[in-house]
């Protein structure tokens, strides 16, 4: 569950049914949604299955974006939040049938917060030998943020 909270006080966010997981391309479940929380109330999104842009997960690259997308189109975003954490985005969505979940179509972010609400898939997978094996999505937050990971240099291949 990705909640983003814009320097404006907006509130807005999405479920990822699927792992995070670095990719040049879209990648997820139909079961992913898009919420908008204000004074109005709740807004919550479905997919629609008008097309399979349910999420994009990127960093490290000169050529894509570099950030976490969910819906819409590359370099529209139904919600984006740039790999610096400080600034995202919203267009209106196909994917979900969304309107543009912000005030503005690009905003400040203030706060986000990420939350496991089920059992990740990988560790479905059986005992792992390092942390950095049980946790891959927070390994690569981590690195997002430009935070180096020094038990890569010493683990066993």
């Amino acid at each position: 569950l990705l909640l983003v909270k814009e320097k404006d006080g907006g509130v807005l966010g999405a479920y990822l049914d699927a792992d995070l997981e670095r990719r040049p391309s879209w990648y997820g479940s139909s079961l992913n949604f898009v919420f908008s929380a204000g004074p109005a109330g709740l807004g919550v999104f479905r997919a629609t299955g008008f097309n399979d842009h349910y999420q994009y997960f990127n960093y490290g690259t000169k050529t894509l974006p570099n950030g976490l997308g969910v819906g819409g189109q590359m370099g529209n975003f139904g919600l984006w939040v740039d790999v610096d954490f400080m600034s995202g985005q919203s267009c209106t969505s196909a994917t979900y049938a969304a309107p543009q979940l912000a005030e503005r179509s690009e905003f400040e972010i203030e706060h986000v917060e990420a939350w496991v609400v089920r059992r990740s898939k990988r560790e479905d997978k059986g005992r792992q030998r390092s942390a950095m094996d049980a946790n891959p999505d927070a390994v690569a937050i981590l690195e997002m943020a430009n935070r180096t990971m020094y038990s890569k240099m010493v683990r066993e291949p």
